[in-house]
């Protein structure tokens, strides 16, 4: 069903649906590694994908070849309205910093078909502002140690999950809309939205996996 108005917050159990007047996002990304395209910073290649150990900037039109890991105290930056395209069954892994900002004027977008999607590390964080997320299977994931993972004013579209948090790390987002989606998102730790508009598609939605699991929803619409 779909709710509006008003705040949810909840733990433990299972999936929420909360409230309030939905927004948009729209957006656009970048991309980097292993790939074509305009990029700075080092990289070495390796057996499991491509190291970034150098700040980079992803720019508009580069191509992702491979997996790609943002090594620690590393940041990359996706350029203002930059479109990057990722590989089939690549992954991009935020050991360090993934951030952009990009809310105003065109959204920058990471998009693909079957890729695997973004996760922050331990000890990696997540600033994405103003971008789009196509195609990934699981679009945003926090792993174990995560420091911090933030999502805002960005569409995330085609996603198996769009959302997989875990326990002891928390995903916030702000004026983000999910959509297309095809399958539930997992929360084990702190899920913490307000003007979020996620449309479920017919699946499970927004699924509490760990007792301890918190989530905190205000003015969004979950339908």
């Amino acid at each position: 069903g779909s709710s509006t108005g008003g705040n949810v917050s909840s733990s433990g159990g299972s999936s929420s649906s909360s409230s309030g007047g939905a927004s948009s996002g729209a957006s656009s990304g970048a991309s980097s590694s292993g790939a074509t395209g305009s990029s700075s910073g080092a990289s070495s290649s390796g057996g499991a994908g491509t190291t970034i150990s150098a700040n980079t900037t992803w720019t508009d039109g580069q191509q992702i070849a491979g997996s790609v890991t943002i090594a620690p105290g590393v940041t990359v930056t996706i350029a203002p309205g930059a479109t990057v395209t990722v590989a089939a069954s690549s992954a991009i892994q935020v050991g360090g910093t993934l951030t952009a900002s990009s809310a105003t004027g065109t959204h920058a977008k990471l998009t693909g078909s079957g890729w695997t999607g973004i996760s922050v590390a331990s000890g990696g964080t997540l600033a994405l502002d103003g971008v789009d997320i196509t195609g990934a299977t699981t679009a945003l994931a926090t792993l174990t140690g995560a420091t911090n993972a933030e999502y805002d004013d960005g569409t995330i579209t085609g996603a198996s999950t769009p959302f997989n948090i875990a326990k002891g790390t928390t995903l916030g987002t702000k004026h983000a809309n999910v959509t297309g989606t095809l399958g539930p998102s997992g929360i084990a730790g702190s899920f913490v939205a307000s003007f979020l508009d996620y449309n479920s598609n017919g699946s499970e939605g927004l699924v509490i996996t760990d007792p301890t699991a918190t989530e905190s929803i205000e003015d969004s619409k979950l339908h």
